[in-house]
């Protein structure tokens, strides 16, 4: 194993299991009742990491999900012995490993939970690869996701990333639509480009995704953050990360990631989207209403707005899109149908769907291809519209 790529993963709880930003795992290879993994410390590259083998458990679990913002959205599991090679380590072979965590006991060292996140190739939650094939586009970009940088000048910053798909139909004859996706409070690009059914679906329906850092993980886009303020307390750590026009310098990154897009590639104006999970979902409110002439369709999932809702009379030609889940937790559904309701009071055209049982993070899975399908329907309605 030659190359390798570090995931950070941050400190998430579900049902008592605790992932922690102290170490990340690259799983190998599984052989019957042994693993082989590379660890790295924190602050270590995989690089530098030596291979490792334990002995795993007769009873243990193999849990298959992504990061979330909040959570650890668990799509399958099941016993260790029940179809491990078609199923969870499907993409092994082609991703050279798998990024994940392993969960020993305390007595026996035995492995006893393995949790997979993602390939380390292409971030991509575990199981069916990125599509097959290339589109013929600025440098050549591939179909699947990957990360790039660009040259934060307001910020000073040479190497600010941003994650970026390019579907395999991509033609540089072709006007392309593009969507710009926001990640949650603490997330980054690779994390968003890794969300339930995003890539999947831009690649059936043939859009471009883009998905800005917001200058880092809690900048909250210039939308206002709990407590008042935008972006206070950002950063992390106390101390960390956070200038004082950190709001500003958040929402710059995610326009300055569409200039980016609209420089590679042949961008469809008329089809630029935005949308937002959680912390995202905040920013797709504010940056959606504060430049309406950009956007053909905006979706807010789970959207972490809790004042009254403002400017919304903005979005008189904006279609929007509005998932929540109504057993969110972490964000309660009243602040998305207060919004939802002043939509319908001011007449704009909008969709919106409360998932029963919906949690704060599997809302995005749920809600990914209603997405789309209703941006594609409002396009057909315009085209239909200009005849």
């Amino acid at each position: 194993m030659k190359k390798f790529f570090f995931a950070a993963v941050c400190t998430f709880a579900v049902a008592g299991f605790a992932l922690a930003d102290e170490f990340s795992v690259v799983i190998t290879k599984i052989d019957g009742n042994k693993v082989s993994y590379y660890k790295a410390d924190k602050g270590q590259k995989l690089a530098d990491a030596k291979e490792m083998t334990s002995t795993i458990a007769k009873d243990v679990k193999v849990l298959k999900g992504k990061i979330d913002t909040t959570a650890l959205t668990l799509v399958a599991d099941g016993p260790l012995a029940a179809g491990i090679k078609g199923d969870v380590f499907k993409s092994i072979d082609a991703s050279k490993g798998l990024i994940g965590r392993l969960t020993p006991d305390d007595k026996s060292g035995e492995i006893t939970q393995i949790i997979v996140l993602a390939d380390a190739a292409g971030g991509k939650a575990a199981g069916k690869g990125p599509a097959k094939g290339a589109g013929k586009g600025a440098g050549g970009a591939a179909s699947k996701a990957e990360i790039r940088t660009y040259d934060f000048k307001e910020a000073k910053m040479d190497k600010m990333e941003y994650g970026l798909f390019v579907p395999s139909k991509y033609s540089k004859d072709k006007k392309t639509p593009l969507m710009i996706a926001l990640h949650g409070l603490g997330g980054n690009p690779k994390q968003m480009m890794g969300s339930q059914g995003l890539i999947a679906n831009a690649e059936k329906y043939g859009y471009i995704v883009a998905a800005p850092m917001g200058y880092n993980s809690s900048g909250w886009y210039g939308a206002p953050a709990p407590g008042g303020g935008k972006g206070k307390g950002a950063g992390g750590k106390k101390g960390g990360n956070a200038p004082a026009n950190l709001g500003e310098l958040s929402e710059k990154d995610v326009m300055n990631v569409l200039a980016e897009c609209k420089k590679a590639f042949n961008i469809d104006e008329k089809r630029i989207y935005l949308i937002g999970h959680s912390m995202g979902g905040a920013g797709t409110w504010h940056i959606g209403t504060k430049y309406p002439e950009i956007w053909a369709g905006l979706a807010p999932i789970a959207p972490a707005a809790f004042g009254a809702p403002t400017n919304l009379e903005r979005l008189k030609n904006v279609p929007v899109f509005v998932v929540q889940g109504d057993a969110d937790t972490v964000v309660p559904p009243a602040g998305a149908r207060k919004w939802v309701s002043k939509m319908k009071e001011l007449n704009i055209v909008h969709e919106y769907l409360e998932v029963k049982g919906g949690d704060h993070g599997s809302v995005i899975g749920t809600g990914m291809p209603k997405i789309f399908e209703f941006f594609e329907k409002q396009n057909e309605k315009r085209q239909t519209q200009a005849k």
